[in-house]
């Protein structure tokens, strides 16, 4: 495969966030950051979407290390002081994590974490080098009701403020994750399932007891994902928001470096089984294109034989990784109509997908209006409401 990313479409600041958004640099990426340098950059432009793009730590590092006095005062001061920030809150997030692990495995309630430290220590080897801002939980199904009664007994409170937890469990039968916040603020999502119901099939903990090991984490014992279902859940990640922040690519990208012997015969397999063949090329189509990540040949042979996987990609490139174009400003629910059904292995199941999108009440349904437990089935015409009359909501706004 050639190693030879073309960044030249993009504004040179954008073009300087992908350069920059490697943990080590090949003397081929330090060349491009040089010629980049000797622009005439906003510097606001380039904090701003490194910002966005949760890659501040992947920016600090790649300039402090090789270019430090190539980059303005005031701008190192910046990126020194968001660095400083984002580290912070990253080690705030992480106890926030041992935490409730701790909680849920001291009442005997089995969890598997995800995302957050866990998969920046995997990846960059420290949990400060990704931002992250929540903490992401998988429970059984049948321990949701025990794990809400644990942690609002340890000070926990259930999201939307003042929900009954009756209307809360009637939520999280159809939805796959509801919102709760420690006594610090920080934001937990608690899953019983991981696709968000953008696999045909619910990912459950039970069917990813085959999938999954024992690792430790700042001291914590706790259960993570194996490699190959880690690579899998994130290409279903990254899809589900668009590809929109350059993390989601860069987490693609570093995990085939730091895990060379990546097992692709079983990651095709769970694509198949999940049906996400399409977002899988999707995903390794966007991290050659990015990163110039080396892929197996039967899955360039795969790539190269199925432009519209090609073409999807580039389109997702030109449109998200720049905040100013118009596709990046278009309303998420109109983007996941648009763009989610496009991506399925299936159409059956993109109808699927649009059906429960229209109809399943999600976070901003139960916010707003908040209905008591007897109304809860006017929830499923809420939904549709909202939908048909956000045209008119965004011009009143």
């Amino acid at each position: 495969m050639s190693q030879n990313n073309d960044h030249s479409t993009f504004q040179p600041e954008i073009a300087l966030l992908v350069a920059c958004a490697h943990s080590h640099l090949t003397e081929e990426q330090k060349r491009e950051i040089g010629k980049l340098l000797t622009k005439k950059l906003d510097w606001d432009i380039v904090i701003d979407n490194a910002l966005y793009h949760k890659i501040i730590p992947l920016l600090h590092k790649s300039l402090t290390t090789h270019f430090k006095t190539s980059i303005p005062d005031n701008a190192l001061t910046n990126i020194n002081r968001h660095l400083k920030e984002s580290s912070l809150y990253t080690l705030v997030i992480s106890a926030s994590l041992i935490n409730v692990i701790n909680i849920l495995n001291e009442n005997e309630i089995e969890v598997l974490p995800v995302k957050g430290g866990i998969l920046a220590e995997k990846l960059y080897g420290s949990a400060t080098m990704r931002s992250y801002t929540d903490v992401d939980i998988l429970v059984h199904q049948v321990n949701l009701e025990k794990s809400l009664n644990v942690l609002q007994k340890n000070n926990y409170t259930l999201l939307p403020e003042g929900i009954p937890q009756s209307t809360f469990l009637k939520f999280l039968q159809y939805y796959h994750h509801g919102r709760l916040l420690d006594k610090n603020g920080i934001l937990i999502e608690l899953h019983w399932e991981l696709s968000g119901f953008y696999a045909p099939e619910p990912i459950t903990l039970e069917k990813l007891e085959p999938f999954s090991t024992k690792t430790v984490f700042n001291n914590c014992p706790i259960l993570t994902l194996s490699n190959e279902m880690l690579f899998v859940f994130l290409c279903l990640h990254g899809n589900k928001h668009f590809w929109e922040k350059l993390d989601y690519i860069c987490s693609i990208a570093e995990l085939m470096i730091v895990v060379p012997d990546l097992d692709w015969d079983m990651i095709m397999e769970l694509g198949k089984k999940y049906k996400m063949i399409k977002r899988i090329l999707i995903s390794l189509s966007l991290a050659k294109s990015l990163f110039a990540s080396t892929i197996p040949e039967l899955l360039e042979t795969m790539l190269s034989t199925n432009p519209t996987v090609t073409r999807f990609a580039d389109k997702i490139i030109g449109s998200e990784l720049n905040r100013e174009t118009e596709v990046s400003k278009v309303h998420p629910f109109i983007k996941k109509i648009r763009y989610q059904p496009a991506a399925m292995d299936s159409k059956i199941d993109a109808s699927r997908f649009v059906f429960r999108s229209l109809i399943i009440p999600d976070h901003d349904t139960c916010y707003s209006p908040h209905l008591p437990n007897s109304l809860f089935p006017l929830y499923f015409l809420y939904k549709p409401y909202r939908a048909l009359t956000m045209p008119i909501r965004k011009i009143w706004q």
